[in-house]
């Protein structure tokens, strides 16, 4: 029986983690419980668990006081799965390709490391990158990625976009419970956003728009869900919030629960995602799934995951995000408009068909290491070495 290893860091609620815990899920629904195995390398307890049904595993790994990150973390320990057992090693996120793992495929993201030159060391960019070179095949989950991974010179032969899904959220907490926890003011318009604050996220833009709309809105009033992202983000966010005099008009909520984000989506009268790049672009389409109106902007993946269900802006242009906020909130046309189509466009991803295409990635390797074996020559994937530069 072949076995499939799904290799992450264990991040969680955010992007990677939803795709890991859901692809998971979804694979072990057409495939023997058995063969599909999750390996997580958790930071927070300095472990990598191993949940091979029906028991789970759990390695210690030696810390490094006032060193260690999660990327460093992943790095040294490298090799410590280079005698796993499993016909494929599927790395679910580009952040660990340079794992020696044979017969290694690899989920690309983004490319915003080696675009944006943001957060990576040259060694380790240079380990990732040559981690992608040598990996049997590589899932872009957006024609974008693809193109950014083209551009950095992948061979596109084995380059499969698989778009993400997206599951309904349900919102069994009352908006009451939640204005009250996170002391947002009741009988506003609520604007929201859910991301992190780097720059890419283009926030302080959105900030602009919101003061820029004033009262044209009537009482507009922003939520800004989710971590910033760095200490120094969260400083730029609360002086531009002080300086456009928008301190009573937005409300950082910091992490939430996937109830909680429900209950945010379902109060929103608009969804803001103006971002300068994605891979894909997840919390607009959980907007859309949550029957939330979406203004979104019109680079990188967005035009992919929200089609024409969205009103599309360029991120560059405050004044015309404002010109949307204020179009979508004083026409409840528009907003049933744009609410029924962004349903209809959040029923095209779905996990079943993500992990669908994704299983045929694997047979498709297995079937080339099949032949490989068949003419009596070892897999190339299975013998080589990677070497750090």
């Amino acid at each position: 029986m072949n076995r499939i290893n799904l290799i992450s860091y264990h991040f969680g609620e955010n992007g990677f983690g939803k795709y890991g815990q859901a692809l998971h899920r979804s694979l072990i629904n057409q495939m023997p419980i058995q063969s599909v195995n999750r390996i997580c390398f958790d930071f927070k307890s300095k472990s990598i668990i191993k949940t091979t049904p029906p028991l789970a595993s759990i390695k210690q790994c030696r810390v490094i006081p006032f060193f260690d990150n999660f990327l460093f973390f992943g790095f040294r320990n490298r090799n410590a799965l280079s005698g796993e057992s499993g016909s494929l090693n599927h790395i679910l996120c580009q952040t660990l390709s340079f794992l020696t793992v044979p017969n290694k495929i690899i989920t690309c993201h983004d490319m915003i490391p080696f675009k944006m030159r943001q957060g990576i060391d040259v060694l380790i960019a240079r380990l990732k990158y040559m981690g992608l070179k040598e990996a049997e095949a590589i899932i872009a989950i957006s024609d974008h990625t693809r193109k950014d991974l083209m551009d950095f010179g992948i061979d596109e032969t084995k380059i499969h976009r698989i778009y993400l899904g997206v599951k309904p959220l349900q919102a069994n907490i009352s908006p009451d419970e939640l204005r009250q926890k996170f002391k947002v003011p009741a009988g506003k318009r609520y604007l929201l956003y859910v991301g992190s604050e780097e720059p890419r996220k283009n926030f302080v833009r959105l900030l602009q728009a919101v003061a820029k709309i004033g009262d044209s809105a009537g009482t507009a009033h922003l939520i800004k869900v989710g971590e910033a992202g760095a200490k120094r983000f969260r400083d730029q966010s609360l002086k531009t919030a002080r300086a456009l005099g928008l301190n009573s008009k937005v409300s950082f909520t910091g992490h939430v629960s996937e109830e909680e984000l429900a209950t945010f989506y379902a109060m929103a009268d608009v969804f803001l995602f103006p971002s300068l790049y994605e891979g894909f672009g997840l919390p607009p389409l959980e907007a859309m799934a949550s029957g939330t109106p979406v203004i979104s902007s019109n680079s990188s993946s967005l035009p992919e995951v929200v089609g024409d269900a969205a009103i599309m802006i360029n991120p560059h242009d405050v004044e015309s995000l404002a010109k949307a906020i204020v179009m979508v909130l004083g026409s409840e046309s528009l907003q049933k408009k744009l609410s029924e189509k962004g349903l209809e466009q959040a029923g095209r991803f779905t996990w079943k068909k993500c992990a669908d295409e994704t299983a045929k990635v694997y047979d498709s390797v297995l079937s080339k290491i099949n032949n490989f074996r068949s003419a009596g020559r070892p897999f190339y994937g299975e013998v080589r070495k990677h070497q750090a530069p």
